[in-house]
């Protein structure tokens, strides 16, 4: 039900939901149950944007995994602080708790754990501009998922890679990692992050100067979230009118997708512009790889 309520957009839904749950778990006195309620109440905050309520609700969480003796549980609930910290811009204490939630996953020996929090770690380094350790971090999460034929978590990976190469101005690169993880998705039926990912790859196609396939993209991401009733659809449909004046121009896309010379502007730290997506910070990962935080696991 919280996935489902969570990928359907119904956050009030979502949180009254886990507030009831929350009752019914200190009743019964379960503090595994009560912690586990604590990080999905936390992330149905997050959604709304209530991050300070919900980054209490997650240091609940941890305090109560600790008291349970519940390592993997802490880990979770680290990995779910990191992406509240990186929806409020604050990436570096989120590459702390996604590195805190790494640790903790190694101690368990939990592989899936360690490359979600190796994923998110990239994701964080790319967001403060450090895209060697981010390159490094995302191949590694991607070698550990791919090596456990854990699709849904190697499609994170193509996402994560796919910004990498976005904010490096490697657009090319960055289009076949979106269409990578855009063909996951589809063969997992993740019809929510299809639309997060047609979001990125139309934001790199308008990079590339294709403002048609950029249109065609944002497109279909809408009427993903429409077909889901996502509230996010009327973003999306705000931003179709905006994708001719976001493109470059066309002759200097098929230069720069044939290997030649890239000519566009930077700024003064000598970083490229970045095209902003639909809803996220400027060209941010999707976080799919956050770890799973529904359901007692």
């Amino acid at each position: 039900m919280t996935d489902f309520l969570e990928r359907r957009g119904r956050w009030d839904e979502w949180i009254d939901l886990q507030r009831t749950a929350l009752d019914a778990a200190r009743s019964a006195g379960n503090l595994r149950v009560q912690a586990v309620t604590h990080r999905n109440l936390g992330r149905a905050l997050g959604r709304t944007g209530c991050y300070d309520a919900a980054l209490s609700q997650l240091r609940d969480a941890i305090r109560l995994h600790d008291d349970a003796g519940d390592i993997a549980g802490q880990a979770r609930a680290y990995m779910s602080i990191d992406w509240i910290l990186a929806e409020q811009g604050r990436y570096q204490e989120g590459l702390q708790a996604a590195q805190r939630a790494l640790r903790l996953f190694r101690s368990t020996g939990d592989r899936a754990g360690q490359a979600r929090a190796l994923n998110n770690a990239g994701e964080d380094h790319a967001s403060l501009g450090q895209y060697t350790e981010a390159l490094e971090c995302c191949e590694q999460a991607l070698a550990l998922h791919q090596g456990r034929g854990d699709r849904h978590g190697a499609a994170g990976n193509w996402d994560s890679l796919g910004v990498i190469h976005h904010q490096l101005g490697r657009y090319p690169e960055a289009a076949a990692c979106y269409r990578r993880a855009l063909a996951l998705c589809r063969e997992l039926g993740d019809q929510y992050h299809q639309a997060e990912v047609l979001a990125h790859l139309a934001d790199t196609l308008c990079a590339l100067g294709s403002a048609g396939e950029a249109r065609d993209a944002r497109v279909a991401a809408l009427g993903i979230l429409g077909e889901l009733g996502h509230p996010r659809a009327e973003e999306m449909r705000a931003r179709l009118g905006l994708v001719d004046c976001e493109c470059r121009a066309g002759d200097r896309t098929s230069n720069v997708a044939v290997g030649g010379t890239d000519t566009t502007p930077r700024n003064a730290e000598g970083r490229l512009p970045t095209v902003r997506p639909i809803w996220s910070p400027p060209h941010a990962p999707c976080r799919m790889n956050t770890y799973p935080v529904s359901g007692f696991e």
